[in-house]
């Protein structure tokens, strides 16, 4: 017989707002379920308050060219919530690799969507094996890129003009981000343009319900990041474009 967890549930209706963080994943062909599973899980635990799972304070979208299921290296598919379309709906976009030797192609849409994100000036980040796809592009010629130390001869050998970096969590240099699989669990918000999201996940301040700290005001991280910012209503959104280089 089931149990009763009724009581768990939100005690308030969502507030009607524009997420102040959204983020596309378009992930390839074999991509990696563990770095994907472990990046999405930080959004939906910073999305709501306590563990509600609603997308408030972000919102996210798993991106192809076909609603077909997209199939994971260990075999798991996972089916896309979204078609391909204006990359300006998003604040950041995530591409999403995984097997370099896969032998699924990985589709021509999936490159056209990323060149109109760079044209849009849409953030692109290269998660896991992402930055293969950004380096087939060109985006990454002469510029530093973060690789697991066990890729760095394919990205050295297929794009000489690349300088593999294995001892950084990260690297950014634009609107061009890129993170090893390993990195994506560890310290997804020191992305440029995470900081507002990070502030309403965790730091003390004004909660969308109920005009006080959300529940999350006693988990020790009080005073640190200071107060979460106003949430800006749809017709008072502020694009973050970060146009510096930064480090992940």
């Amino acid at each position: 017989m089931r149990g009763d967890y009724s009581f768990l549930r939100p005690g308030k209706s969502a507030p009607e707002v524009d997420a102040p963080l959204r983020i596309g994943i378009a992930p390839t062909p074999d991509f990696t379920l563990m770095s994907l599973s472990c990046f999405v899980e930080f959004l939906r635990l910073s999305a709501d308050e306590s563990d509600f799972s609603r997308q408030i304070y972000c919102s996210w979208d798993l991106l192809s060219h076909e609603f077909s299921p997209i199939r994971s290296s260990c075999g798991f598919p996972m089916v896309p919530t979204r078609l391909f379309d204006d990359p300006s709906e998003y604040d950041y976009v995530v591409v999403h690799g995984g097997l370099l030797h896969s032998a699924e192609a990985i589709p021509d849409e999936l490159y056209r969507f990323i060149q109109s994100c760079v044209e849009a000036r849409v953030p692109v980040i290269g998660l896991c094996t992402g930055q293969f796809i950004l380096a087939e592009l060109g985006y990454l010629a002469g510029k530093r890129c973060a690789v697991h130390f066990s890729l760095a001869q394919a990205m050295q050998s297929n794009f000489p003009d690349v300088i593999a970096v294995t001892d950084a969590p990260g690297s950014s240099r634009r609107r061009i981000h890129h993170m090893p699989g390993r990195s994506c669990g560890d310290q997804p918000c020191n992305a440029p343009g995470y900081d507002p999201l990070w502030k309403y996940a965790i730091a003390q301040g004004t909660s969308l319900f109920d005009g006080r700290s959300g529940i999350r005001r006693n988990t020790g991280y009080e005073g640190r990041l200071g107060d979460r910012p106003a949430l800006p209503g749809p017709a008072g959104r502020e694009r973050r474009r970060p146009d510096e280089a930064t480090n992940l």
